[in-house]
């Protein structure tokens, strides 16, 4: 908070809000916090109580599990630079963008965290932040940090046409970032033309809410053994002190269903019958609430159910198609957005570059007979060599052959001009008892 004294502003109803000399607000009720956390989209309220924010929603496993489906996805890509805006483009390994690329992002972390960070925080707010570390004569990036949005604020200089960037520093007050300092990835679709895009919470929240209040609801009933108690009926003849000594006996023994079940079980006077009371799973349809709130999550957040193990129907779905779905629709988005705002950034490529980044599309696993009648057909067209077919099976270069040439098979199966195939029973062509794909020449 700033160290000036506040100043009283007037309030309307509940809602009392303080402001410093710094601009810091402070609230004097929960209304207030409340009413100041709408205000910036960072928590909503839904129903009666029940508070819609990213600490809250992160706490729902769907919720949870399809940010870092996505998180980790991106995770896994290399990025790269690139040189050539053609079907071949060729990779740049001298420049100093390259340099920073294969090593890492700052002193603490690969990039395979900061990639994880950058599409949790795309995936669950729709914003993420780079700090970069500039040097001071070549004003080239040296290293990247993430920033958290909530320490982050923006807005549109018109004099400038340029964004403006204020960082909240941890002992208090903000601080000036330049436009080169601050790399802003942003999903766009959300409101077209503002500077900070709205987060899912913010838009659904309504959603979010019922998840929320559905899942306390459920453990509420857990907790208080109310999906399903036990019930004794004692007859007439049993007095109030032998009932007493039977129900401790009963709840010492754990009889009851759901956590915390001791002292759950309900005495009745007259009828020595035991009974079941309350709601079942299973009217209560507690798998269809799962169900739903995983759907739910992935349309949110841009993950299919499929994938969050979610029942999308009787029909099993295929690996390959399943994975070029992931990337047709919802991954490949997410590698555009940050390659292209590292590549428009002035202090990474800016206009006018030659080179620019990518992070690499993966390559679509298929079962395994599969992949290795692609990888045949690969070697015969003349796509892969001999020793890179030899070195996806996990073998060594070949010792019969030069298996860096490529092994062109022409039409009508014809060995390739000036080379010939080795021998079935020739040692050099079965290596640890198997002969692998990248040993013959197959003709088609």
């Amino acid at each position: 908070m700033g160290s000036g004294r506040p100043r009283r502003v007037p309030a309307t109803g509940r809602r009392v809000i303080y402001r410093t000399t710094t601009g810091d607000r402070r609230t004097a009720s929960l209304d207030g916090l409340m009413t100041m956390l709408e205000s910036q989209g960072i928590a909503h309220r839904y129903g009666s109580g029940t508070v819609v924010s990213a600490d809250t929603v992160r706490g729902v496993a769907a919720v949870d599990l399809a940010i870092r489906i996505a998180a980790t996805q991106v995770a896994e890509l290399a990025l790269g630079v690139y040189r050539g805006e053609t079907l071949l483009p060729q990779s740049v390994t001298t420049t100093w963008q390259a340099r920073i690329f294969a090593g890492q992002p700052n002193a603490y972390q690969p990039w395979s965290a900061l990639l994880e960070e950058t599409e949790a925080a795309l995936t669950g707010r729709r914003n993420a932040f780079w700090r970069l570390d500039l040097d001071v004569a070549t004003r080239r990036v040296v290293g990247c940090h993430f920033v958290h949005q909530d320490v982050m604020q923006a807005r549109w200089d018109e004099q400038a046409d340029r964004p403006l960037y204020r960082y909240r520093k941890a002992a208090g007050g903000w601080t000036g970032w330049g436009y080169l300092q601050v790399v802003h990835f942003r999903v766009g679709y959300a409101d077209p033309g503002c500077i900070i895009a709205p987060s899912p919470i913010e838009e659904h929240s309504d959603e979010l809410g019922g998840m929320l209040s559905a899942r306390r609801h459920s453990r509420n009933l857990w907790e208080r053994g109310a999906p399903q108690q036990i019930a004794v009926t004692y007859p007439k003849e049993v007095d109030q002190e032998k009932a007493r000594r039977t129900r401790g006996r009963l709840n010492q023994a754990g009889v009851g269903t759901g956590a915390g079940a001791a002292g759950q079980v309900r005495f009745f006077g007259a009828g020595a019958q035991i009974h079941t009371i309350g709601l079942s799973m299973r009217d209560a349809q507690f798998v269809e609430g799962v169900s739903l709130d995983v759907h739910t999550a992935g349309q949110i957040f841009g993950v299919p159910a499929s994938l969050m193990m979610a029942q999308t129907g009787d029909k099993v779905t295929v690996p390959e198609h399943e994975q070029a779905r992931w990337d047709r629709y919802f991954l490949g988005p997410r590698r555009t957005r940050i390659a292209d705002t590292l590549r428009a950034h002035p202090a990474w490529f800016g206009p006018g570059s030659r080179d620019w980044p990518e992070l690499r599309a993966p390559k679509i696993r298929a079962d395994v007979r599969t992949e290795a009648a692609a990888i045949v057909s690969d070697v015969q067209a003349g796509i892969l060599t001999p020793d890179e077919a030899r070195a996806l099976k996990g073998y060594g270069p070949h010792t019969a052959i030069d298996g860096s040439v490529p092994q062109f098979t022409p039409v009508g199966g014809a060995p390739n001009p000036g080379t010939s195939a080795p021998s079935i029973s020739s040692p050099d062509a079965v290596l640890a008892g198997e002969l692998d794909p990248g040993a013959l020449v197959v003709p088609v």
